[in-house]
C-alpha cells in the first residue's frame, strides 16, 4: 500500500493540470467475497482501518504531504518479527530532514523528499531492536519510535519471491517478503480473492513456496557476510505450455552458474516444483544474483542462502 501511494502520488503531482485527486479510500470497507490476509468480506485498500482504530502507514504519508501539521512517521511499526538483519528504515514526515537512532546509535539524518525519509542499509543486532526518529518542523520537535525483534541470522537469507507476507516452510525455515530485488515484476499465482475452486496447486513437497514468482530480467542484491554460500534457487513454471516457451540465463557476481535455464524442461511439466543449488563466495558483503532472460521472462520462486563454513 505505501508503494502504491507513493508511486501514485509521485505521478499525479507531475500534472500540474489535473483539477483535484482522491483517495479510494480513506477507511476499509464490506465486500462481500473478499479474502484479503487475516480479513474476511472486507476491501483493506483504506488508509485508515475498517474499525476506525488504526491509521495505517499511508495515512501519514499524504499527512506529511498535504498538511501542515508537524509530522514524523516511522514506518513499519506493525511488522516488528523482521526476517532480514539488513533494510531500509522509512519514515513520512513534512520536515526537511529527519535524523535515526538504532538501539541509541546514531545513523545519521536522511532528507525527506515528497515527505519520504530514507536510511539506506541499517543493519539489525539479534534480539530486540528500538528505532527512534527526530525532526524539527516549523520550529517544532517531533519524534517517533518503534521496536523490530530480529530472531534470525545475518548469514542466512531466505527470500519468497513475489510475496508480500513471506512464509514458513513445512520444513520450519522462514522465507520473509520479497526483498533486495531490482526490477522485474512481484506475481502470485493465485491473487488474495482467488475463489478456492479456482485456485492453481503447484506440484511439490511444499506447494505455497513455489506459489508466487519473481519475473522479467531482474537481479537480487543479499547483503551477507564475507564467506562461501550455497545458494537454492526454487522454481515452477507457471504458464507455459511446452518447453522452450521460457529460457534465460542466472549469473551470480557476473559468472553464469545457469546457463540456458528451462524451467519446464527441468521439471517435465508446468507448475511442477524444481530446484537448482550451487555454491558462491560474498567478497564485498553482497552476493549479487542476476536473472537474464534469453526468450520470453526470466522468473525465480525463492532463493534460499546459508553458509558453508559455520
Amino acid at each position: 500500500q505505501n508503494l502504491y501511494h507513493e508511486a501514485s502520488w509521485g505521478a499525479l503531482t507531475e500534472r500540474g493540470y489535473l483539477w483535484g485527486v482522491f483517495i479510494w479510500n480513506m477507511f476499509d470497507f464490506c465486500s462481500d467475497s473478499r479474502r484479503e490476509g487475516d480479513l474476511t468480506d472486507i476491501n483493506d485498500k483504506g488508509l485508515v482501518s475498517y474499525d476506525r482504530q488504526t491509521r495505517k502507514d499511508a495515512f501519514y504519508f499524504y499527512r506529511a504531504n498535504w498538511s501542515t501539521h508537524p509530522t514524523l512517521h516511522l514506518v513499519g511499526r506493525r511488522y516488528t518479527d523482521r526476517p532480514y538483519a539488513v533494510l531500509d528504515v522509512k519514515a513520512y514526515s513534512n520536515a526537511p530532514q529527519a535524523r535515526l537512532w538504532l538501539n541509541g546509535s546514531d545513523q545519521g539524518v536522511a532528507p525527506c523528499v515528497g515527505g519520504i525519509c530514507l536510511w539506506r542499509s541499517v543493519r539489525l543486532v539479534p534480539g530486540r531492536n528500538e528505532l527512534r526518529a527526530s525532526a524539527e518542523v516549523a520550529g517544532s520537535i517531533v519524534s517517533d519510535s518503534l521496536q523490530w525483534t530480529f530472531s534470525g541470522s545475518p548469514a542466512i537469507v531466505r527470500i519468497k519471491a513475489g510475496d508480500m507476507s513471506g512464509y514458513v516452510s513445512r520444513d520450519n525455515q522462514r522465507y520473509g517478503s520479497d526483498m533486495y530485488f531490482s526490477a522485474g515484476d512481484g506475481r502470485g499465482a493465485n491473487p488474495p480473492d482467488t475463489p478456492p475452486d479456482k485456485r492453481i496447486a503447484v506440484a511439490a513437497d511444499d506447494p505455497r513456496l513455489y506459489g508466487s514468482f519473481r519475473e522479467g530480467e531482474f537481479s537480487y542484491r543479499v547483503p551477507v557476510p564475507n564467506g562461501r554460500y550455497r545458494i537454492v534457487l526454487k522454481f515452477a513454471e507457471p504458464s507455459a505450455g511446452a518447453a522452450a516457451e521460457r529460457v534465460f540465463d542466472v549469473d551470480v557476481g557476473g559468472a553464469t552458474v545457469l546457463k540456458s535455464f528451462d524451467v519446464f524442461a527441468a521439471a517435465g511439466d508446468k507448475l511442477k516444483g524444481v530446484d537448482r543449488a550451487f555454491d558462491a563466495t560474498a567478497s564485498d558483503g553482497n552476493l549479487q544474483i542476476a536473472f537474464r532472460p534469453l526468450k520470453g521472462k526470466a522468473l525465480v520462486s525463492a532463493l534460499a542462502i546459508t553458509p558453508l563454513d559455520r
